[in-house]
């Protein structure tokens, strides 16, 4: 019996408690319910229902301003293979993300690796390097505008003051350098992020296996090559699905703000931006709808990319 008492008494003092009032599991469901139903709530709203409905929307010819819809089934995906503009505007977002990879990842990498190595100052460059990402994207692209500009711009008067003005032109007007010119402010936004999220891996790694290196001579590229590089694999595939993404959902505030929208000759035509021309320009809503589901498609490629990457990395570990 004394027996019996103890067990349950242990029992119920294993139970989680609230102000010292101990919970049943079917009360600690409903309390963390609650906590997740409001948030639950808004991103069904916000999120899943127009999800939903664009898929819906994407099956029909509809100008959105009217209550006449016509059912086209898969009609708006098969034009999607044969526009060109889409294509141009898909190729272009590829583009971006190689050039972003290219510039920003290791710049992110020798940033995180120096300040790692440094040990100095890393408060200030914790506060720093986040700056240019709390930012709007307008205000960025507002600020390179005036850099860009062939008159009075930033870059081309540091080019003709050292000697290098037959380099000088007009960077956003020029279908071989618009693109490159709207993607440097998205690189220089993010970069900041992308090293604090690797050097929080680096700062991961157990100090005695980079010391014990360092005991058996090995150099800085080859502890780094050999060590750091593959413990925060992880977080330098993050960084990859963090650039993907972007590359499609912030670069439309860049290129709208920059270049109106894919000018001079669609140069800068992303898919977001395309879309938004579609429905909202030429009021074909069913077709920018279509779009959108392609972009979605696109981004859940990418996700499953990533979290098989991140799953592999850790069964391996």
């Amino acid at each position: 019996m004394r027996k019996r008492l103890a067990g349950g008494h242990d029992e119920a003092a294993r139970r989680p408690q609230i102000r010292g009032i101990a919970m049943r599991p079917s009360q600690r469901y409903l309390s963390a319910a609650l906590f997740v139903l409001p948030a639950l709530t808004l991103y069904v709203l916000f999120v899943i229902y127009p999800t939903l409905d664009a898929l819906r929307i994407s099956l029909y010819h509809w100008r959105g301003f009217s209550s006449q819809r016509t059912f086209a089934g898969l009609e708006n995906f098969a034009r999607l293979l044969g526009d060109p503009i889409y294509w141009k505007a898909l190729l272009n977002n590829a583009e971006i993300v190689a050039l972003t990879i290219a510039v920003a990842l290791p710049a992110a990498l020798l940033l995180a690796v120096a300040i790692s190595r440094s040990g100095a100052g890393t408060r200030f460059y914790r506060v720093v390097l986040p700056f240019p990402n709390a930012m709007g994207d307008v205000a960025i692209a507002t600020l390179w505008i005036f850099i860009y500009s062939p008159i009075f711009g930033l870059l081309n008067g540091i080019l003709r003051g050292t000697g290098l003005g037959g380099w000088a032109r007009g960077w956003l007007g020029s279908p071989s350098t618009a693109l490159v010119a709207v993607t440097v402010p998205m690189i220089w936004k993010w970069v900041g992020f992308y090293t604090l999220l690797l050097l929080g891996g680096i700062y991961a790694i157990d100090r005695e296996i980079d010391d014990a290196a360092r005991i058996d001579g090995a150099s800085e590229w080859q502890r780094f090559w050999s060590i750091t590089l593959p413990l925060i694999r992880q977080n330098v595939v993050v960084a990859v699905v963090f650039m993907l993404v972007l590359s499609f959902n912030s670069v439309f505030a860049f290129t709208e703000v920059m270049t109106h929208g894919g000018n001079p000759n669609r140069a800068t035509e992303t898919v977001p931006s395309y879309l938004v021309e579609q429905a909202f320009q030429y009021s074909q809503f069913g077709y920018g709808s279509a779009i959108g589901v392609s972009m979605l498609v696109l981004m859940l490629v990418v996700s499953v990319f990533a979290i098989r990457q991140l799953l592999g990395e850790g069964r391996r570990a």
